[in-house]
């Protein structure tokens, strides 16, 4: 796991002070977002994208499983050139 730097390390007195502030802050920042009308649009249309995901993954999953066949007959025949070439 990836440690902080020094600067973002609660445990530091000097920035002990701040910890408790800036999570209060990104608390209240993320109730801002779901309770204001454009925040609530704007988790609609990330919701929206998240819903039109799996067609995409899927489209990319077959061009890739379509590549992964193409190398493999490519593999497959130079193997083959390699073991009439003994």
């Amino acid at each position: 796991m990836k440690h902080l730097p020094a600067e973002f390390d609660c445990s530091d007195p000097g920035m002990r002070n701040w910890c408790v502030p800036l999570g209060v802050l990104g608390i209240f920042g993320l109730g801002a977002l779901l309770l204001s009308e454009p925040g609530r649009h704007a988790i609609r249309l990330l919701a929206a994208k998240f819903e039109d995901a799996p067609d995409a993954l899927q489209d990319l999953n077959r061009v890739l499983q379509d590549e992964v066949e193409r190398l493999q007959a490519s593999v497959n025949q130079i193997a083959q050139s390699l073991q009439m070439a003994r």
